[in-house]
């Protein structure tokens, strides 16, 4: 049996195509540790896989307005499952950590770089909520053998992403502002910073085919696994695709007095190639899909 926590999220909704007979309960605040031991009473045993999508998070300006609820409440969300998965002997768990919880460097990350550094500043509410994610899963597994193992994505994009500019990150808000601006008639549309940092993305689709396939072949509770599209662009070439997939004739304007967060963000997928063999979708592949979604759905709902 699985279980989906965060099943509402781009990602959870993805992997529940791929594992359809999966449990995902909704509208629960498992913020609360006696309603998340309710849904494991009701919905776990012994063979139960949980794949643990839960966190409180956003874009840089998110982190800049709310960082202590952000940390708050990603660290709780995450503490009260696995204190949970424990509890109710769960067979295995599979954590999702963003990577900005890996320091701010300008070289490719192996999964033991995690502790050599901070966090960017602009996301380090959520960086230092997702090591405390991933130390408390070791610490369990030290104590009581608890099989908690953790994927470290970099950010994904895809249908059923979340379009609300103030929270949805660099491709969601890219998508929304490029296809309102065709539909507006507007001459420009804003962006963030320079356009220069750089960051791998990848499509929810394939993240959620790699934790599936993580559950099936990774079993080392005590060292996290990177999984990326191997793929890195600047901020400017994926506005650039964009743009030119939904064919809009106006102007890109940098705001140059907003930050532009970490500036390289490349994860080492030396160790993932072990377990994945999944092959990832092309970017502009993804982005014709994520488009498709927001005209034909995303820009009508509210979220």
């Amino acid at each position: 049996m699985n279980l989906i926590l965060g099943s509402t999220s781009m990602l959870g909704k993805h992997i529940s195509k791929i594992l359809p007979d999966s449990i995902s309960p909704q509208y629960t605040d498992l913020m609360n540790l006696q309603a998340c031991r309710d849904i494991f009473q009701l919905h776990s045993d012994s063979d139960t896989v949980v794949y643990n999508l839960l966190g409180y998070n956003g874009n840089i300006g998110m982190n800049i307005r709310e960082p202590a609820d952000i940390f708050y409440r990603s660290t709780q969300l995450n503490i009260n499952v696995l204190k949970c998965s424990q509890a109710f002997g769960v067979k295995k768990v599979i954590n999702v950590v963003s990577a900005c919880c890996y320091p701010d460097t300008s070289y490719e990350m192996k999964e033991e770089d995690l502790f050599n550094g901070l966090p960017n500043e602009t996301v380090e509410c959520h960086g230092f909520a997702k090591r405390i994610l991933l130390e408390y899963s070791r610490q369990l597994n030290k104590q009581y053998k608890t099989n908690s193992v953790c994927a470290i994505l970099t950010n994904c994009y895809g249908d059923f992403d979340r379009f609300d500019l103030n929270r949805t990150k660099v491709i969601g808000a890219a998508v929304k502002k490029i296809c309102d601006a065709k539909l507006n008639g507007d001459k420009t549309v804003t962006f963030w910073g320079t356009g220069k940092p750089v960051r791998e993305l990848i499509y929810a689709g394939d993240a959620a085919k790699c934790l599936v396939e993580l559950a099936e072949k990774y079993e080392d509770p005590l060292n996290p696994i990177n999984i990326s599209s191997d793929n890195p662009l600047s901020i400017r070439e994926m506005v650039d695709i964009i743009k030119d997939e939904v064919n809009y004739q106006g102007e890109v304007v940098w705001d140059l007095s907003k930050p532009d967060g970490q500036a390289y963000r490349k994860l080492n997928t030396e160790k993932m190639k072990k377990f994945i063999s999944h092959r990832m979708t092309p970017f502009r592949i993804g982005i014709q899909n994520t488009v498709r979604y927001y005209m034909e759905t995303g820009r009508y709902l509210d979220r």
